[in-house]
């Protein structure tokens, strides 16, 4: 207890407390284990001892531990109740997310941005890999022929067994999962239901689906590329499997002991709650010690880099003056344009919660020394409630913004037309917003 960190005074509701955090799969080999060390087998020799009681898995009924201990990982592997309410309001939250997101193949240029950073460590530690053109490459595929991912699935069977056992995810991003549900709602439409419903699966369905094999793909061959080194250097596989899970933007919420109804108001209130826990996690791997710490280090500094040299370089031989200073224009700055190159009289430039990270930690900077007393109102001026505003799911801004009659800017609503116009900002994709301007 003590070489672990617990409180020894009381070991077993401590010890309680820190199962809430295993993994929470029966299934997963890693939560097994873990279950396994911490429960003892019941005999006729050993029976149930006072203070001990048998676990209520069906698996694990042969299994006891002591009531504090068992109690915890009944909970954990026990299905929550859902609250209908919430249920219903992350459902909301979910197919907006969905009808935003997923005509806007920008996954390998957000959450793939790590597996590019990788590739480019590896190419300059002389053995190049290629994880990130082949799953961008198959994202194509997949848009032509949905079915792609399953021939690849089918393909690398032994792979995937592998990597599901590591811990890693696949199937659905959550930028899309709400994709299906807007499919059905709009079925029900009368008279031009039956059309929208076959025609919805093949435009934003199938331009999700894409989306999603992108970072299915991208787990799996890093899985591949980095199974053998990462074991042999004595790496546990389990790490290996969440790190590549958070370099492309997903951690599993309920594998974290995180219950069923607050996974769901996390749904409603952010745009993406597995993406933000994701690079959060990513951040603390950052900072941290070991193996882990170690693959994320290089793989950001490579990334971060070599794109900044290969931005500033193209802007140089197009003959511009390179924007790299991400602080706001009215402190001198480049502000939102920042690392941005113009392309048809649009910037344009590379997305993800570093870029964004380096952003408003410059701006923060600035803000502190220009004006301290700033910072001390929380405001639309802040550079930390701009950003946490930004994380917020559609459905919530929109109702922020309804109720104060001002936009994300601040700009207030003059006309019942601005009131119109953004509630079809709120079913546009990202990819047409620009053509509402």
């Amino acid at each position: 207890g003590i070489d672990l960190g617990y409180v020894y005074a009381h070991p077993e509701e401590t010890l309680a407390q820190h199962i809430k955090g295993i993994y929470r799969l029966i299934g997963n080999k890693q939560a097994e284990e873990t279950v396994m060390a911490l429960t003892r087998q019941i005999t006729k020799d050993a029976p149930l001892a006072f203070g001990e009681r048998r676990l209520g898995q069906p698996a694990l009924g042969q299994r006891a531990a002591a009531v504090e201990i068992a109690n915890a990982i009944d909970k954990i592997f026990t299905p929550e109740q859902q609250s209908k309410v919430l249920r219903a309001v992350a459902d909301v939250s979910g197919t907006l997310v969905g009808q935003i997101a997923a005509l806007d193949l920008s996954a390998p240029f957000i959450q793939g941005l790590p597996v590019l950073g990788h590739d480019l460590k590896m190419t300059l530690k002389g053995r190049p890999t290629t994880n990130w053109a082949k799953a961008y490459g198959h994202m194509w595929k997949a848009v032509a022929n949905p079915k792609a991912i399953a021939d690849f699935r089918t393909a690398n069977q032994p792979l995937y067994k592998r990597a599901l056992e590591a811990g890693i995810l696949t199937g659905q991003s959550e930028f899309v999962a709400g994709v299906p549900l807007m499919g059905r709602a709009l079925g029900k439409i009368p008279v031009a239901g039956k059309t929208l419903k076959e025609v919805y699966p093949q435009t934003w369905g199938r331009m999700g689906q894409a989306y999603s094999d992108f970072l299915e793909v991208s787990r799996i061959k890093l899985f591949e590329q980095m199974e053998g080194a990462w074991q042999r250097e004595g790496g546990n596989i389990y790490d290996l499997g969440a790190v590549i899970n958070r370099m492309t933007g997903t951690a599993s919420a309920a594998a974290r002991g995180v219950g069923a109804n607050r996974r769901l108001i996390e749904r409603s209130l952010a745009f993406a709650p597995n993406y933000i826990r994701a690079s959060l996690l990513l951040m603390k791997d950052l900072m941290g010690r070991g193996a882990t710490a170690k693959e994320v280090q290089s793989t950001i500094a490579a990334m971060l880099g070599i794109g900044f040299a290969a931005y500033y370089a193209e802007e140089k031989v197009r003959g511009r003056e390179p924007k790299i200073k991400p602080w706001p224009k009215r402190l001198g700055g480049n502000g939102a344009d920042a690392f941005t190159t113009e392309i048809a009289g649009q910037n344009v430039g590379l997305g993800s919660w570093m870029y964004g990270m380096i952003k408003v930690l410059a701006e923060t900077a600035a803000v502190s020394i220009d004006d301290p007393s700033a910072m001390a109102v929380w405001n639309n001026q802040h550079p930390w409630y701009r950003f946490l505003k930004s994380k917020g799911s559609p459905g919530l801004q929109l109702a922020g913004e309804l109720a104060t009659g001002r936009n994300f800017f601040g700009k207030a609503f003059d006309s019942p037309d601005d009131y119109l116009m953004r509630l079809v900002e709120t079913i546009v994709p990202i990819a047409g917003q620009s053509l509402l301007e």
